[in-house]
């Protein structure tokens, strides 16, 4: 005999979507450290995907959402979009002798460059989704909130927090 229902159709889909979490993380690190051949803007850019995820917590909470299984979905998605806007900021730096020398000037003309790209890319995100929240229910809103949310606090993160940890770092030594 076994209990089950809902609930225990949803738990046991939490936890095959996350076991394989840890082996997706340790792929896409390795793809940054190769791409980027730098293990500290690896974890650059790993802190912006790190602090997107407390903002979509945050905003589930301050939206009144509970945390279930599309808000976790919406988390995956979102990390994803994060790491790829911190990805267009440390190329455009790292592209840039001055930049990786710790000019600033040079580092705020790059992330000049690249602002208008980062930015068309979350609003069409955030647009995207609006229509889910708008919409209503239980089932879509945590999922567009947790994305929209989090992706737009990413956004300021990531023209923010890594042009200033860029040059804090190229100031110290070079990467």
């Amino acid at each position: 005999l076994e209990h089950g229902g809902e609930a225990s159709e949803r738990d046991a889909a939490v936890g095959r979507l996350l076991a394989n979490v840890s082996l997706l993380a340790v792929g896409m690190v390795a793809a940054l450290v190769l791409a980027l051949a730098s293990f500290r803007l690896t974890a650059l850019i790993g802190l912006v995907a790190t602090l997107s995820i407390g903002l979509g917590m945050g905003a589930l909470w301050l939206f009144g959402y509970p945390f279930g299984f599309m808000a976790i979905i919406g988390t995956m998605g979102l990390v994803g979009i994060a790491i790829n806007d911190s990805i267009v900021v440390v190329a455009a730096l790292s592209g840039d002798q001055q930049a990786r020398l710790g000019d600033a000037a040079a580092i705020v003309r790059r992330v000049k460059e690249v602002t208008r790209h980062v930015l068309a890319t979350t609003a069409t995100t955030v647009v995207g989704f609006l229509p889910l929240v708008l919409g209503g229910g239980d089932f879509w809103p945590p999922l567009a909130v947790c994305i929209g949310a989090g992706v737009t606090g990413a956004t300021l993160i990531s023209l923010t927090l890594v042009p200033s940890a860029f040059r804090l770092m190229s100031l110290r030594r070079a990467f």
